[in-house]
């Protein structure tokens, strides 16, 4: 059974380009392509359609891999990209991997053109795997730090040993602070006047097994007490990894 493969062949010689499609077609694969010369039949077949392999020859009369190179940049987008030439140095094959080439080959010697275009496919499915796993905790960070910040509790993390690392706006108006940042110079201990609300608190912080890590609670009003200044103590408390 034959793999699909769309493939945009960057080579000024039909002949050669059709040397690729043959050895393609040998190793398994159905290649539908579109061969081009210069930047702007590149760009305009890149907006065309999508493509799974480029396959570029390095030098052409009016265009070159590292051009075509940075017109995929331009574009965003990641496909694999394989220089397929007559003749490259150490150098100019260097180069041409840092500006973004996945591999190169010899026109004379094709053998490894399959297994270069499979293994270079299968990296750009974990590459864009990586990037959809990243969005989504993008996206996740975003939502808990909307609702950290809009959260009406006063929200802070906190060391086990009551050293505050982050908090959340209503933290701050709760204890009258002017910012995060003065709350976040404070430790909790600075807010609990009373031993005893301190050690039930520390407790509390404590209680979740192996508590190595920062803590994460929200805090509220204790009932009223005969003390000049308002007491506190923890209603809720769980660890962050």
């Amino acid at each position: 059974m034959t793999t699909p493969l769309r493939t945009l062949i960057l080579e000024d010689s039909e002949d050669d380009a059709a040397l690729l499609l043959l050895e393609l077609e040998r190793g398994g694969f159905d290649p539908t392509h579109e061969r081009v010369d210069t930047a702007k039949a590149m760009s305009a077949a890149l907006e065309g359609q999508t493509w799974d392999v480029i396959l570029a020859d390095y030098k052409m009369p009016h265009f070159n891999a590292l051009n075509a190179l940075s017109i995929l940049k331009e574009k965003r987008q990641d496909i694999p990209f394989i220089i397929v030439t007559g003749s490259i140095g150490e150098e100019t094959a260097t180069a041409a991997m840092r500006a973004g080439a996945n591999d190169y080959l010899m026109k004379d010697n094709l053998t490894r053109l399959n297994e270069t275009v499979r293994r270079e496919l299968k990296e750009a499915v974990n590459r864009a795997a990586l990037r959809s796993a990243e969005a989504s905790l993008r996206e996740s960070e975003e939502k808990y730090r909307r609702f950290f910040e809009e959260d009406l509790s006063a929200d802070f993390i906190s060391t086990p040993d009551g050293k505050i690392l982050v908090c959340n706006p209503s933290f701050v108006r709760l204890f009258g602070f002017s910012s995060t940042e003065e709350a976040a110079s404070h430790d909790l201990k600075s807010l609990f006047p009373d031993r005893d609300a301190w050690d039930r608190f520390i407790d509390a912080l404590r209680e979740k097994e192996n508590s190595n890590g920062p803590s994460s609670s929200s805090v509220a009003p204790a009932e009223p007490a005969s003390m000049p200044s308002p007491t506190w103590s923890a209603v809720s408390t769980r660890k962050t990894s």
